[in-house]
């Protein structure tokens, strides 16, 4: 989202200084990236509303179609290997929401529960630790509810872009 929001004309601060930083990673041909099916989903649902949105007025259906055939030539191509939800996926993602609140009094949104699964089982297949690429700066709750060590990570791309906004609020540059 933050790349292709940040293609559109009068894109925000916030994603000029994150394209970028998403750019290096899809140009990096060492890098073995993937996202979750649920991701096709949920960036086709947040390009489709944002086209929608008088609020963004640059992110027309030209817009919308690029945005979109962008993502799924990075799939086509295999530059981006989708992976499928585990079995009982949804339960264990479920599990994390709970425990996030009962346990913790923390906010854990189930779709970023699922993908921290869908990322887990994807450490735990190749036997090699996942970087998990995220502008959510609630995202980290799960990493430290569950205490993956040495298998995953997180690139906060509000950090990485020095945004001074989400997970980078207070660290604005000065």
């Amino acid at each position: 989202m933050r790349r292709v929001e940040g293609k559109a004309p009068n894109c925000s601060p916030r994603n000029t200084r994150i394209s970028p930083v998403i750019q290096d990673i899809l140009a990096d041909q060492n890098r073995t990236l993937a996202c979750s099916e649920f991701t096709l989903i949920e960036f086709h649902s947040n390009v489709t509303s944002n086209w929608r949105s008088s609020e963004f007025p640059d992110c027309d259906e030209s817009w919308w179609e690029s945005s979109i055939a962008e993502l799924l030539d990075y799939v086509a191509d295999g530059r981006i290997n989708v992976r499928p939800t585990p079995a009982k996926g949804i339960e264990q993602a479920m599990a994390l929401v709970t425990v996030a609140t009962k346990n913790h009094g923390r906010a854990l949104r189930a779709w970023d529960a699922l993908h921290f699964v869908v990322a887990s089982a994807w450490a735990y297949e190749v036997g090699k630790p996942v970087e998990i690429v995220t502008s959510d700066r609630d995202f980290a709750v799960t990493l430290d509810l569950v205490g993956v060590t040495g298998m995953l990570s997180l690139l906060n791309l509000d950090m990485a872009g020095a945004t001074g906004e989400g997970a980078d609020r207070g660290n604005a540059l000065g």
